[in-house]
């Protein structure tokens, strides 16, 4: 059985630029972690073990000689950074220029999302703004 992301929790970004790891999933990025660039400036922390199937994904796009893939690959491997969840803070170290794709401030809320296989990094107002509103009314539809 797959061991999913869910739920979300809100963390202060540090005067340098770290944000904390929810304590419940520290313990999966003890091999490693990879935070890419995601979907609508967010932010995408991905395990070790769930970024090679990631990437392996990338490679069979490229593999495939599709149109396109070749560079959508090629800036997903360039916009993916190795880094480690400090194991006695629960810190990760957000590199400034992932900061800057994402808006996320110094001092500021950072929204850390379950997205299934990976967990989304969004600066909370850029989340409300773009999903919430939407995914709410989805969700709470009286179907009776």
């Amino acid at each position: 059985m797959a061991d999913f992301f869910s739920g979300h929790s809100e963390h202060t970004l540090d005067a340098k630029g770290r944000v904390i790891v929810p304590a419940k999933y520290r313990s999966r990025f003890a091999d490693g972690a990879h935070l890419a660039k995601g979907n609508n400036r967010s932010l995408a922390l991905w395990t070790r073990e769930s970024y090679e199937r990631q990437a392996a994904s990338w490679l069979e796009k490229l593999e495939s000689g599709a149109d396109g893939a070749e560079e959508q690959a090629l800036y997903w491997a360039a916009n993916v950074e190795e880094l480690a969840v400090d194991p006695s803070t629960g810190r990760l170290l957000i590199p400034p220029y992932m900061r800057e794709y994402a808006q996320l401030e110094l001092g500021q809320p950072v929204l850390l999302n379950g997205a299934l296989n990976h967990l989304d990094v969004w600066n909370p107002t850029l989340f409300a703004n773009r999903v919430a509103a939407s995914a709410e009314s989805s969700f709470t539809k009286d179907h009776s």
